[in-house]
């Protein structure tokens, strides 16, 4: 998807700037926002949709 989340593949760790983890994926992807429109920061809700 050109204007899409970035997709990262992979079992990952996601820590903010204080070092506390956001997210520690179970997944074998996780879908962080480009479009600055999500209400999940940094993660992708689909708003990329509707701009």
């Amino acid at each position: 998807m050109e204007k899409g989340p970035y997709l990262i593949k992979g079992r990952v760790t996601i820590t903010d700037e204080q070092g506390e983890n956001l997210l520690v994926s179970g997944k074998d992807m996780v879908a962080l926002c480009r479009c600055g429109h999500s209400s999940m920061k940094p993660f992708c809700d689909g708003n990329h949709e509707r701009v």
